[in-house]
């Protein structure tokens, strides 16, 4: 009997030892697996640092962009407003302009097609700057000594070219034609 009884807590031991090997096992992988979740959580707690980072640039760049939308705002409140405040001060013989194009179209190509046109026709300035503006449909524009001035120098610059001919009879009697040879 006495053999049967250790034979079977022989027995016993084993099974416990089997089983204690596949509990440390069992801990050998729970253990590793601690450690990759570690690793991962390190990795995870990098990458949130990273984009609370990044958040912060994002939101200081924004600011900086809002602060720079709020200037050009009122920068354009302050143009409309002087456009119409210096209006206010136009008179009869002389009117404030804010940069304003003088003509829609290329100018230059303008007189250059009104004067081929009639190559044979002496043109006055002023016939000029009023052809200019019909064929561009301003009808309702108020010549202007400034209009004079930008329909002057461009014939002058195309007599410079001797692309036109400039006919003088007296002081204030100046003709422009096309120069036809």
């Amino acid at each position: 009997m006495k053999s049967n009884l250790e034979s079977q807590i022989q027995t016993k031991i084993n099974q416990f030892e089997k089983q204690k090997l596949q509990v440390n096992k069992h801990l050998s992988i729970i253990d590793d697996k601690t450690q990759e979740l570690r690793e991962q959580l390190v990795i995870i707690h990098q990458s949130l640092s990273e984009l609370s980072r990044e958040k912060e640039e994002i939101t200081a760049l924004l600011e900086h962009i809002n602060q720079n939308i709020e200037t050009l705002k009122s920068t354009l409140n302050i143009i409309q407003i002087n456009k119409h405040d210096i209006s206010k001060y136009s008179t009869e013989n002389y009117t404030y302009n804010t940069n304003k194009r003088q003509f829609k179209g290329k100018l230059n190509n303008i007189v250059i097609s009104i004067l081929k046109e009639n190559p044979t026709k002496q043109y006055r300035v002023l016939e000029i700057v009023t052809e200019s503006f019909k064929r561009e449909g301003n009808f309702n524009v108020k010549i202007t000594n400034s209009h004079f001035c930008s329909v002057s120098n461009i014939l002058h610059k195309l007599l410079e070219k001797d692309i036109v001919i400039k006919t003088k009879l007296g002081h204030k009697k100046v003709f422009w034609q096309w120069n036809q040879s």
